[in-house]
């Protein structure tokens, strides 16, 4: 056991804003992207940018960040090392902090026992090339988490309070929420905090955002000693063939937030025992898709990126629509199939492939109007779209949970909801991978 794993479902409770990336096609990096952006400014074509740069703000929509599938880090010690874990962020809030929600993962290979007391501290970042918590210092904010599990495998996804919050995060600066087990016997009792992730062939977990201002890291040393621990990034290095994204939602007493929050994955084609999970949705030329936004505020839009796969190749048509009413349109080709899958544990997983389009004009998205997003393969072609639940049932909410749109599909009659897991039980947390490019 190297401390991580990958699981397809939560089991009872359960938490997505801030950036995503594709499954590429043999694992080429040039793949990932598949069409040729503008010189002009419609599009927000630099990566890596900083979470609170004006470039990164005007990305909108639910597909700046995405799950594959999901991946936990264990607090604890499972094998013949310690393991702790931080969640580092770079803060868009300010002031002392109330709560905080995260993923708790439990059940065989992730947790055992009790599931230990869990140390959660909020910690100023040391400073280094390496971005490490700076462990010596005093907590902002802090709280100690017992899941009392008894060996029952139960998710948990419940905020939880700081029982003490006395240092304010100042917008812009890097902190670090860091996970350690406190139990006498850490060996008997642990728990996992569970993250979105991808496969390494892919890329970053989030496509826009640098490989430092949203991060999961993993802290080793051999267990039962007090030397310095070894950090690993996983968000860039991987681990198990899956690079990592935290699960989180921060909120101050002032009652800003700041998270992301994608806790379940339509990217399923099947799975290695045979067992039916079907997740991902094949657009077909009767069977459109398309993303339902109603903004709160009034958007500027000049450009979108959706990420889909060709399994069968052509062309697929977007349209911008209000009312049925078209507001612009224009054809996405893909001349071979780029349609693959992954294995990663208990399931075979869908790639996909990033496309860019630069709006012919831009449209105005008026606050409260209903805007379809529509995407609508031609001919014998056929897309596949992988779509993710963002949290909004679980107590996550806006900008973690993206909740201004939402996952239909066409079903010969209507638009319904789409529950990529029961398409006859629509529910309104799910998004398809867009984005919106706003105007700068």
């Amino acid at each position: 056991m190297n401390g991580e794993q990958g699981h397809g479902r939560i089991s009872r409770r359960s938490l997505g804003v801030l950036g995503l990336t594709t499954a590429v096609l043999g694992g080429a990096a040039s793949f990932a992207h598949a069409t040729t952006t503008t010189t002009d400014n419609r599009l927000v074509t630099a990566l890596k940018l900083r979470l609170d740069s004006p470039e990164y703000a005007r990305l909108y929509g639910p597909g700046t960040a995405t799950i594959t599938s999901l991946a936990n880090m264990v607090v604890g010690i499972p094998s013949t090392h310690e393991y702790v874990a931080s969640y580092r962020f770079r803060s868009l809030v300010a002031g002392r902090l109330d709560r905080i929600q995260l993923y708790w993962a439990a059940g065989t290979g992730y947790s055992k026992g009790n599931g230990g007391r869990i140390r959660i501290r909020v910690l100023p970042d040391d400073g280094s090339a390496d971005h490490l918590p700076k462990l010596g210092a005093s907590p902002l904010a802090e709280t100690v988490f017992t899941p009392r599990l008894n060996g029952k495998p139960s998710s948990v996804l419940d905020p939880l309070s700081f029982t003490t919050s006395t240092g304010e995060l100042a917008k812009g600066e890097l902190y670090h929420v860091v996970f350690d087990n406190l139990d006498p016997n850490p060996a008997a009792n642990y728990i996992s905090v569970d993250t979105q992730s991808v496969p390494t062939q892919v890329g970053r977990p989030m496509r826009w955002i640098n490989d430092t201002d949203w991060s999961a890291l993993m802290g080793t040393r051999k267990a039962r000693t007090s030397g310095n621990y070894t950090w690993k990034n996983l968000s860039v290095t991987g681990s198990g063939q899956k690079l990592f994204c935290p699960i989180m939602q921060l909120t101050t007493v002032d009652g800003a937030t700041q998270g992301c929050s994608d806790i379940e994955s339509g990217s399923v084609v099947s799975r290695p025992d045979g067992k039916k999970d079907v997740r991902v949705h094949r657009a077909t030329a009767g069977r459109p898709v398309r993303e339902l936004f109603t903004p709160s505020s009034t958007k500027r839009v000049t450009g979108l990126s959706v990420a889909t796969v060709a399994e069968r190749p052509g062309s697929l048509q977007w349209r911008i629509t209000r009312d049925d009413k078209e507001l612009a349109s224009g054809r996405i080709t893909q001349a071979t199939a780029n349609f693959a899958t992954f294995t990663r544990g208990k399931s075979n997983l869908a790639n996909h492939v990033w496309y860019d389009v630069p709006l012919p004009k831009e449209i105005t998205l008026e606050a409260g109007g209903s805007y379809g997003i529509e995407f609508a393969p031609e001919g014998s072609s056929q897309w596949v779209f992988c779509g993710h639940i963002n949290g909004a049932s679980y107590g996550f909410s806006m900008p973690a949970a993206f909740t201004e749109s939402n996952a239909q599909h066409w079903t010969g009659s209507a638009w319904v909801n789409t529950n990529f897991r029961d398409l006859t039980k629509p529910r309104k947390d799910t998004n398809w991978p867009v984005v919106l490019h706003l105007a700068p």
